[in-house]
């Protein structure tokens, strides 16, 4: 059996000077997210666990379409 963990991608953490509790991806984090797809890209794999915050399931879209797998959100998973 074998892990792999990998960090959310670049979120927008400050939004018009304010702090975002649950921030999206910035357009850096999309593309760095799309890498990664690109990188799992013929990798086999049975199940791709993601945290229920929205940066890591954005960052796992690409993943999950590379890997054909849907994301199986734990919300433990969250901060």
């Amino acid at each position: 059996m074998q892990f792999t963990f990998v960090r959310h991608a670049q979120p927008a953490w400050e939004r018009d000077g304010l702090s975002v509790t649950d921030p999206p991806l910035t357009d850096r984090g999309a593309d760095q997210a799309a890498m990664l797809g690109e990188r799992f890209s013929g990798v086999r794999a049975t199940k791709l666990f993601v945290s229920p915050l929205l940066r890591a399931r954005q960052t796992a879209e690409p993943i999950a379409e590379a890997l054909g797998l849907e994301p199986i959100v734990l919300p433990w998973l969250g901060e």
